[in-house]
């Protein structure tokens, strides 16, 4: 016997079709378009910031937002080891070393910060927390 269920039924109430049709017509069904452009200046506006960058997946946003702290090719990146898998990936793909700092209780302080005074291996230069 198969069960099928709907895991999230769509709303289309309003322009979803028109809109999906032209980005189609138009081949801005990619990363850049005029969608993304008024979707990243919505967004902006509703978050009251001067701008905003949306991306195509979590991965993405993780990598950009790497690149933004300047975590450069080499460097050391000390993480959880409960750390997701792709943030992980994320690390490899801007070729860091990861590091899997021991999730033990004392190896943190009460808000979640990494504390290093308890751990053998202190971090370097070129480590980023």
């Amino acid at each position: 016997m198969t069960i099928r269920f709907q895991v999230s039924k769509p709303v289309l109430a309003g322009n979803e079709k028109s809109y999906a049709l032209d980005a189609i017509e138009t081949t801005w069904i990619s990363s850049n378009g005029p969608y993304i452009a008024r979707f990243e200046a919505a967004l902006a506006s509703l978050l009251r910031v001067d701008e905003c960058l949306v991306t195509s997946n979590g991965t993405t946003a993780l990598h950009l937002a790497c690149l933004a702290m300047d975590v450069r090719p080499g460097d050391e990146v000390i993480m959880p080891s409960d750390t997701r898998e792709k943030l992980i990936v994320a690390m490899e793909m801007l070729k860091n070393k990861v590091a899997k700092l021991p999730k033990k209780k004392e190896f943190y302080d009460p808000n979640c910060t990494c504390n290093f005074s308890k751990h053998k291996r202190l971090p370097s230069p070129l480590t980023f927390i």
